[in-house]
Order: structure tokens, then C-alpha cells, then sequence
């Protein structure tokens, strides 16, 4: 009986768990009854006592349930596992198209990549795999590889390396790096390291080809954009010179006479033979018209490179050249061809004139512009023209520019984005002239006149050379700026106070000498006077320093005036009408200087600035103009 019924219960068992939806692996009844006697022996073996029928079909359902759990846990890691590998297989398949499969950069002209974001063209890795799955959608599409023309020498048919111009489908999404991005919808930009000799090294590859070079110099920095070993790169390729910022000088400027003393400055600088010299805006597009009929001259189906020093407004001159030739360049319209294609198969030559205009319109504004250097990073090609094409390059840089150390604002108030009003401020000796906290000039001679060429957003500050230490000690960052500090307002409303307590102390003093007859009193009176001011000078300053923060102090240092230049100056001859020297600073402007006196008389000037900016002299860009203002 007891054997009876325990094949009873096993047989009812082993019924209920082919009806339970979550046992469906027992498939038949020998299999269960097997799994049951093992699952029974096990049991039995794990304990002392024999069990009775209820507690091991207890103990079985329980183990059971475990087990069942325990396969549904490994399934569904096995699938986990299975997918994950899946991806990251595809991702690195991805990945390692990078190289071949990403294109540049429209804005800057690097490469895109995915690996290192201080390196320039660094994408997200998201985006990346967008454009790669974009541009495979695209592959079937492309229309032809535009190789070099047959009449190029044979010396530069490498094109920087083999390159090779693909002509594609233009989409309407940009490629655009996460640096470019950046600084074209939120005015910042991320540091970049650029290896600028080795670039210079591959650019000098263009003394191998025949080519026609564009070299691009700021007006407002002649000196701090000029390349002195220019002719070295390029070979014997002809040079056109562009005076780029023209809108920027007084409008009583005579073109010729700059013109000729850019050719004569460049000659000095061993830029010999310069085919012609083109003063223009790029912002306004003024004398754009011009430049091109000379460009179109010299072009004769070469390749053209716009070569320059960064900052110098090459992204914008190259955005002003593609936006003149699609208005004055007469192509097929789209329209036309477009209702041609739908009837007939197009020619290839009516296909290029499409393919041409439509890929015209698409690179206008796409190059990124800012007013921070440095915004083209790599070779960018513009196919032009039919038969060569047009090469923006990145800028080289010049580490000695004062606008290297300034920030964004900075750079926003010294960088003049309107036409300038030259200041006008009469010096003698004992005086010194400050240009914003940037530049002190401190002044020994005769009568002259300083015509200063900077930013009108810069002010411009006379005082006695005595009181000039105090002078930027209190003000630099306040009222001197740049630099710009981020507490100047919290010591501002003190100013008036301050100064009212010392001109308070200069006016007791004066009575006091007033009253005395006797010089040995004078003399003793004027000392403690001194002293007297010394101390409240000190004591303001002191004030000062303990209201800055930790940044404005860090700021501060950054511009202390650590590097200071002499120079002796003497006019050749007695003109009253017209100056005989410019001071220049690179990145910030000039001052052009005239001598009042009746004699020929030398002057000395002794400059201070922070370390590493370059001071120089030279001839008069601008020897007189009747447009200017005085200092205040």
C-alpha cells in the first residue's frame, strides 16, 4: 500500500507540472519520473532521516522553483552578453572606418575624429556614427574624383600628399567639429594644441607646385601678421598682397601711397617681386570686385592659396570671395536643369555647372569666423572653378601679439570692429601715456605729438611719469582695461573718497607752504608732503589688493608690466605737417609720432608691457590724417 501510494503522488506530481506553464520543459512522463528519483536521492543524501512522502514533495517543489530560477537568471545574461557584444562588435566596426570614412571639418578644416578632444576635428562619438552612417547612404551617389588638371607641373602633382579633391552630394547638415560648433553658437572655444613648425614645413611643399599664393596682412597689425621668411615657403610662385581691415583707417587715407609703402615694407622683409597689392574689407566687401579681376588675371588655371598669420580675417575674406562670385559668376540655373534632367539625361558639363552652383551656395558662411585666432585649423579646399581650386590655410601663429594673453572680452574691446578715430595727445617731457592697463609710455624730449591708433574702446590716459607707478598700481583693471576684472565694481564706488582724501592732504600742504617765507621750511614742508602722499598712496593700494579676489589678482599678475624697451628717436628733418616714425605694438596698434620742436632734436621713449610682446619701430603708415580726436 505504501508503494501504491507513493507512485500515486509522484504520478499526480508529475501531471500538475505539465499543466503549470512555467515547466514546460518536462516533456514526458519517463523524463519527470527520472528527474523526480534523482531529485529524491539528492534529498535523501542531504539529510540523515528518512523523509516521508509529503516533506519530499515539498523539498522537491522547492528545489524545483530554484532551479527553474536559476536558468531563467543564465538566459537572460547569455542574452544580455549576446547583444552587448553584438553593439560594441558594430561600434568598433564603426570606429575603425574612422580614418577613411569621416570627412573634415566644414568650419576649420580638420579632420574629424573621435579619439582625443584636445586634439582639433574631435567629434562625439554619437555624432560621429551619424555622419558615417550618412555618408555611406551617400557612397552610391557620388558623382566624380576631380584628379589634377593635365597642364599642372609636374613637380606638384602630389597636392599635399596626394590630395585629392571628391566632389559629393551636398547635404544640408554641416560637418562641423565640437570646437566649431562651440565657438560659432556660444562665442567659446576650447584649447587646442597645433603643431604650427610642422605646418610650416608642409607648407612650404608650395615652392613645388605651380600655384598662385594670396597673402593676407591685417592693416591694424602689419608687423604682427607678416610672415619675414614668406618667400622662403612659397618658392618663386607669384604673390597677390591683400591689406585686409581697410573699413578700420581713417577714410581721408590715400590707397596708392599705403599701397606703395606695403611693397616697400615687404621688400625690407624679403618679399621681392609682389605681383600686385590690393587694399579691401572683407567685411564690407569693398574692393573685392577689384581683387578679383587681378585674381582672374593671374590664375591662368593654377590652384590659389590664401596664406596668412591668424586673426588676420582670412575665414571671412574667403566667405566675402565665394559670396562675390556666386553673384557676379553666370551659371546655368538650377531651375533650367532641374526641368532639363526630369525630360533628358544632362551633359557632363551641364552636370558640372549644376553640381558647381549648388555646392557654392552650400560652402558660403559655412567657414567658421571669430573674433578669436586661430579659427582654421587645417587645409580647407574650395572647388572654385572648374579647372582649380581654391585652398584656405590655417593661420600661422605669432606668440608675440598682445592679443595671445586676453580673454574673450578682451578681445572684443581690443579687436576694433568699426572704423577708428586716431587720439590725439600732446607730450613733453615728464609725461606718460597709458594705453588701457595694456602699455605704458613714458616720455623724455622736445614738443611732440603721439597719434595714437588703436580701438576707441580702449582708454587712453596722460599723467606725470611721477605719479605713473601709483597710476596703474590703482586703476589697471578699474578704469585701465584690459584687463578686465571680475570684482572691479566692488572697490569702484571708494574711488571718488580716495582720491577726494588725497587732493584734501595736496591742498593743506599748499597753504602751509604758502605761508612759510623761508626756504628751509619749504624744503621741510615739501618733504613731509611727499611722505605724506607716499603713505596714502600705499594705504589705497593696500585697500585695494585686499578687496580683489583671487582671479583678479592671478589676472593682475598676468599683465604686470615685466618687459620694458628704450628707444631713441630723432627726425631727419623740421616738418610741422607730417610724422616721422611709428611705435608699434603688435596686436593692439601704433603711434605715429611728430616732432614740434625748432630744432632737430632726439626723444626717448621707454615702453613697458607684459613679457613677450612685441615692440618695434618703423616708417609712418599714415604721416598725417585730419581725422582725430583729443584726449580728454
Amino acid at each position: 500500500m505504501l508503494r501504491l501510494s507513493l507512485k500515486t503522488i509522484s504520478n499526480n506530481f508529475s501531471k500538475s507540472i505539465n499543466n503549470n506553464n512555467h515547466f514546460k520543459f518536462f516533456t514526458t512522463t519517463t523524463t519527470t519520473q527520472n528527474t523526480i528519483k534523482n531529485e529524491n536521492n539528492e534529498i535523501e543524501s542531504t539529510t540523515n532521516k528518512k523523509l516521508n512522502s509529503k516533506e519530499r514533495n515539498i523539498l522537491l517543489r522547492k528545489s524545483l522553483r530554484v532551479n527553474k530560477k536559476n536558468e531563467k537568471l543564465q538566459t537572460i545574461n547569455e542574452k544580455m552578453k549576446v547583444e552587448s557584444d553584438l553593439q560594441k562588435n558594430e561600434f568598433d566596426k564603426i570606429l575603425d572606418l574612422d580614418k577613411i570614412k569621416l570627412p573634415r571639418c566644414t568650419g576649420c578644416g580638420s579632420t574629424l575624429q573621435t579619439t582625443s578632444s584636445k586634439e582639433p576635428g574631435y567629434l562625439p562619438e554619437s555624432i560621429a556614427i551619424k555622419h558615417i552612417e550618412q555618408l555611406n547612404d551617400e557612397k552610391n551617389e557620388e558623382i566624380e574624383n576631380k584628379k589634377p588638371i593635365e597642364e599642372q607641373d609636374k613637380s606638384g602633382e602630389e597636392y599635399f600628399n596626394s590630395f585629392y579633391l571628391n566632389k559629393k552630394k551636398i547635404n544640408d547638415q554641416k560637418k562641423v567639429c565640437q570646437r566649431c560648433h562651440i565657438l560659432k553658437n556660444y562665442g567659446r572655444v576650447a584649447p587646442i594644441t597645433i603643431p604650427i613648425e610642422k605646418f610650416k614645413h608642409n607648407l612650404s611643399q608650395l615652392r613645388d607646385l605651380n600655384c598662385l599664393v594670396v597673402k593676407v596682412v591685417d592693416l591694424m597689425d602689419f608687423n604682427g601678421t607678416f610672415i619675414e621668411d614668406f618667400r622662403e615657403v612659397i618658392g618663386t610662385n607669384p604673390v597677390i598682397v591683400v591689406g585686409n581691415k581697410m573699413d578700420l583707417l581713417p577714410d581721408d587715407i590715400h590707397k596708392d601711397r599705403i599701397e606703395q609703402w606695403i611693397r616697400a615694407e615687404a621688400k625690407k622683409r624679403g618679399l621681392n617681386h609682389i605681383s600686385h597689392v590690393k587694399l579691401l574689407s572683407s567685411t564690407s566687401g569693398d574692393g573685392m570686385k577689384q581683387f578679383i579681376i587681378e585674381l582672374e588675371k593671374l590664375r591662368k588655371s593654377r590652384d590659389v592659396f590664401i596664406v596668412g598669420c591668424s586673426n588676420v580675417g582670412k575665414s571671412t575674406f574667403v566667405n566675402t570671395l565665394i559670396k562675390e562670385y556666386n553673384n557676379r559668376v553666370e551659371f546655368t540655373t538650377n531651375e533650367k536643369l532641374e526641368a532639363k534632367k526630369s525630360s533628358e539625361p544632362l551633359t557632363i558639363q551641364e552636370q558640372k555647372d549644376l553640381d558647381r552652383e549648388k555646392l557654392l551656395k552650400s560652402l558660403q558662411s559655412k567657414i567658421t569666423t571669430s573674433v578669436l585666432p586661430g579659427t582654421t585649423l587645417n587645409l580647407l579646399s574650395l572647388p572654385l572653378w572648374d579647372n582649380s581650386t581654391l585652398f584656405d590655410t590655417p593661420g600661422i601663429d605669432n606668440p608675440r601679439q598682445m592679443i595671445k594673453i586676453l580673454s574673450i572680452d578682451e578681445l572684443k574691446q581690443v579687436i576694433p570692429s568699426k572704423r577708428i578715430k586716431p587720439c590725439l595727445a600732446h607730450m613733453i617731457q615728464g609725461k606718460t601715456l597709458f594705453i588701457g592697463g595694456l602699455v605704458r609710455i613714458d616720455f623724455d624730449g622736445p614738443l611732440s605729438t603721439f597719434m595714437i591708433y588703436t580701438s576707441n574702446s580702449i582708454p587712453l590716459h596722460l599723467t606725470s611719469t611721477q605719479k605713473a607707478a601709483f597710476i596703474i598700481k590703482r586703476h589697471q583693471g578699474t578704469f585701465l582695461t584690459p584687463p578686465i576684472l571680475s570684482g572691479s565694481e566692488s572697490y569702484k564706488n571708494d574711488n571718488d573718497q580716495e582720491e577726494t582724501l588725497l587732493n584734501n592732504n595736496n591742498d593743506n600742504n599748499n597753504n602751509n607752504n604758502n605761508e612759510q617765507q623761508k626756504q628751509l621750511i619749504e624744503e621741510e614742508e615739501q618733504e613731509k608732503e611727499e611722505k605724506s602722499i607716499e603713505k596714502i598712496r600705499e594705504e589705497i593700494i593696500e585697500k585695494r589688493f585686499k578687496s580683489l579676489s583671487q582671479y583678479d589678482l592671478e589676472r593682475l599678475e598676468n599683465f604686470k608690466f615685466t618687459q620694458i624697451k628704450t628707444f631713441t628717436i630723432k627726425p631727419e628733418k623740421i616738418d610741422y605737417q607730417h610724422t616721422y616714425i611709428d611705435l608699434v605694438i603688435s596686436g593692439l596698434g601704433w603711434i605715429s609720432i611728430k616732432s614740434l620742436s625748432k630744432k632737430i632734436q632726439s626723444s626717448k621713449l621707454v615702453i613697458y608691457t607684459p613679457d613677450n610682446i612685441d615692440v618695434s619701430l618703423r616708417p609712418p603708415l599714415i604721416p598725417k590724417t585730419k581725422t582725430y580726436s583729443n584726449i580728454k
